[in-house]
């Protein structure tokens, strides 16, 4: 499940004090977990972006596709154009 996935992500990156660890894709995704992508964000930032994901995939049905879009900040912020990634929940 997701909590192996976030364990396998986030092992070898070490804990910074101030700062979670965020892993994409997302622990959520049957894609996430080893060889995720983790970075050091500001807590509000991951945990605000973490309750979006689930609240949005909550009525998703397990083994459903999805499509999460990554969007430069500027792009989001003035059109919102970006390039789609699919994966398996």
């Amino acid at each position: 499940g997701n909590t192996a996935r976030r364990d396998q992500a986030l092992s070898g990156t070490p804990t910074r004090s101030g700062f979670d660890r965020d892993e994409y894709p997302p622990a959520i995704l049957n894609t996430g977990g080893t060889g995720a992508s983790v970075r050091y964000v500001t807590p509000s930032d991951n945990r605000g972006a973490g309750a979006s994901i689930g609240n949005q995939l909550r009525q998703v049905p397990d083994g459903s596709y999805v499509s999460i879009t990554v969007v430069p900040l500027l792009q989001a912020t003035a059109f919102g154009s970006s390039l789609p990634s699919v994966a398996r929940l």
